[in-house]
């Protein structure tokens, strides 16, 4: 095999794991929570019954905050990730970049942020929404 073939072939894996590991991961969590938040939408239009101005402002606020969290955890999956899978894009299509000074330390600090998104979605969680905070100090 050239060394040219080898090249291309890495190049086609470093896009394919890039798509694999945060483009396929990303549409299907916006996708999901889109689908929530529509699901949400839509009980509360069935709801049978006379609704208060009142009630009527309080379910709003609520579709809002939950809105608000849906859109944050697709966001924060988006940030952490897209670094580390740029990098390794940069890497993998541009080979000198392996080479660059900072190389190890910058893939370290994405690889790192990327690998601490999983402890965003609690904090998330416990900043947006008033019932996870209300059972959460009990």
């Amino acid at each position: 095999m050239s060394r040219g073939w080898i090249v291309f072939c890495l190049q086609i894996y470093g896009v394919l794991t890039a798509v694999l590991q945060f483009l396929v991961p990303f549409v299907i969590i916006a996708f999901c929570y889109v689908r929530v938040s529509l699901k949400l939408r839509d009980r509360a239009r069935l709801k049978p019954g006379c609704k208060s101005s009142r009630k009527e402002e309080a379910d709003r606020e609520r579709k809002r905050r939950t809105n608000r969290m849906l859109i944050a955890m697709v966001t924060v999956f988006g940030i952490s990730w897209m670094p580390l899978n740029v990098i390794n894009l940069l890497n993998d299509v541009y080979i000198p970049t392996g080479n660059w000074r900072y190389y190890y330390l910058s893939f370290f600090m994405v690889h790192a942020l990327a690998m601490s998104s999983t402890c965003y979605n609690p904090f998330l969680y416990a900043w947006l929404n008033d019932n996870f905070r209300k059972e959460f100090k009990q």
